[in-house]
């Protein structure tokens, strides 16, 4: 643990507009996590993130005790990377230039939508213009290559909304392991097997690049999103707590 139990978070800190924190990982009973909350208000820290695993039932007390909200229960999914079968009814295909400028905002509001049951949109103390614009920077960073390697696009035809764009996903590849960002599907168009062909391009994807395992971290909250993964192979393999403590 850090002097002080806790690390600024710069990034957090000087994107959202106040000073943002994340309380070291490990057990905390409320006495030991009462001394943390005080140094960050003494630090002038307005928001602090704390995590802790699901299971942890002594922390989870603590949080409580203590008035954190709890923002989410933070499920990261993994599964073995498979050569998706079958053909696919909705043709994705990598970014184009079509895709990119022109088209940002539209992907953007997809993103936005993406975000609805995040811990930034579910916490009603979190500003309501900073939860938007931290999805609309996810998603414009992803196509700069800062937050993805690659964006792929579920192409709807003409007369889609989003620069016949039905629905999209985020990807990269790191040490072996695949891992999805974003993913998100035009609202008129959910339940309609785009989720899957996402899903299964993004396979295709991590395979090309030596990917035999892949992850995502979804919100518990996000039941669609967890049915998805779940019916394509993905296993949850840790639960986690979030909560958010406002110190100001």
């Amino acid at each position: 643990m850090s002097a002080g139990g806790f690390s600024i978070l710069p990034w957090d800190t000087d994107f959202f507009g106040f000073r943002v924190a994340r309380i070291d990982p490990g057990p905390l009973d409320e006495r030991a996590l009462r001394q943390v909350l005080a140094a960050l208000a003494a630090d002038k820290v307005k928001l602090a993130y704390r995590i802790h695993d699901a299971g942890d039932h002594a922390s989870e007390a603590a949080a409580e005790a203590c008035g954190g909200f709890p923002a989410d229960l933070r499920l990261t999914y993994v599964a073995d990377v498979l050569l998706p079968g079958g053909r696919e009814a909705w043709p994705v295909v990598p970014a184009r230039g079509e895709h990119g400028e022109t088209g940002l905002q539209a992907f953007q509001d997809l993103a936005v939508a993406a975000g609805g049951h995040s811990r930034f949109h579910a916490d009603p103390s979190f500003p309501r213009d900073r939860f938007l614009a931290l999805y609309r920077e996810w998603m414009r960073k992803s196509f700069t290559g800062e937050m993805a390697d690659a964006v792929l696009v579920a192409e709807a035809g003409p007369g889609s909304r989003g620069n016949h764009a039905a629905g999209v996903i985020t990807v990269s590849a790191r040490a072996g392991v695949g891992n999805i960002g974003l993913l998100a599907v035009q609202a008129g168009l959910r339940g309609s097997g785009i989720g899957t062909a996402l899903i299964r391009a993004a396979a295709e994807w991590f395979l090309e690049r030596g990917c035999l395992h892949a992850e995502v971290v979804t919100q518990g909250a996000n039941l669609d999103a967890c049915r998805l993964y779940q019916a394509n192979g993905y296993r949850v393999a840790k639960r986690e707590q979030v909560r958010h403590f406002w110190l100001e």
